[in-house]
């Protein structure tokens, strides 16, 4: 949990909060904490976090992800970017 406490807090302050769909965070906390398969992490959300999370939800998330939120994701990312790079 102490990793989450702190990657949530930067995740928040790059502006990715900006995205309200709750899986997209897990997804991205999840994966910094423990880099393993789609499987794997469904596993680790359950046994850590209580969410039971179906593998074949994360799939389709990730084509909604591609096709509905890149651009913005992309956005974010660049706007915190141009950010830190100009303080």
């Amino acid at each position: 949990m102490g990793p989450e406490l702190l990657l949530g807090k930067i995740f928040d302050e790059i502006g990715f909060n900006a995205i309200k769909d709750e899986l997209f965070g897990h997804l991205v906390l999840t994966r910094l904490c423990y880099p393993v398969s789609k499987l794997k992490t469904t596993d680790y959300l359950f046994k850590y976090k209580g969410l039971s999370i179906d593998v074949e939800s994360v799939y389709r998330y990730l084509d909604k992800l591609n096709t509905k939120q890149k651009e913005q994701i992309q956005n974010i990312s660049y706007a915190h970017t141009l950010k830190e790079l100009t303080n």
